[in-house]
């Protein structure tokens, strides 16, 4: 995604959402990388979101064409009370979470 293009609107792509369950400081990925998207206009974008729950605080959040897992120290923090997270992303990409307290995690792809 070129600088410039704003995040909206936004439409979820039907059938694409993902839950992944992330243990206190540990390390998880989403089991589908993200989807292509056909058409030459087509932007791509996931929203990210964490369920409330009475230990769950937060999580680090990575996205990368090599797969390689979140870490403890140098990824997106997304806590459980911020609104859903969204993000330019590329076909292929893997997504994987951190977690600082054990929580779940929601991905829904986006189309333009």
């Amino acid at each position: 995604m070129s600088k410039g293009y704003t995040v909206a609107p936004w439409k979820p792509i039907p059938g694409s959402g993902q839950s992944l369950a992330v243990g206190s400081g540990s390390s998880s990925t989403f089991t589908n990388a993200v989807g292509a998207i056909t058409g030459s206009t087509a932007m791509h974008a996931i929203a990210l979101s964490l369920a409330p729950t009475a230990t769950a605080t937060g999580a680090l959040i990575k996205i990368s064409q090599a797969g390689t897992a979140a870490t403890a120290t140098s990824d997106i923090l997304i806590k459980t009370t911020d609104p859903p997270l969204i993000v330019a992303v590329a076909p292929g990409d893997k997504v994987s979470a951190y977690g600082l307290a054990a929580c779940t995690c929601y991905l829904t792809e986006l189309s333009n």
